[in-house]
């Protein structure tokens, strides 16, 4: 994943929306279980959410 860079890109090109570029970096860090996991917390695989089959 490209968050670090995403923030200074963000930094460099678009300074103003800085706090709203962290907020989304926060997110998928808190998804991710801080990187201990590669699945989002949020994902549901197809047998949960009863998918074609």
């Amino acid at each position: 994943m490209e968050l670090v860079s995403s923030i200074v890109w963000s930094e460099r090109f678009v300074p103003e929306q800085m706090a709203s570029m962290k907020v989304r970096v926060d997110q998928i860090a808190m998804d991710h279980q801080f990187f201990t996991s590669v699945v989002p917390s949020w994902y549901k695989s197809p047998s949960e959410v009863g998918a074609w089959r």
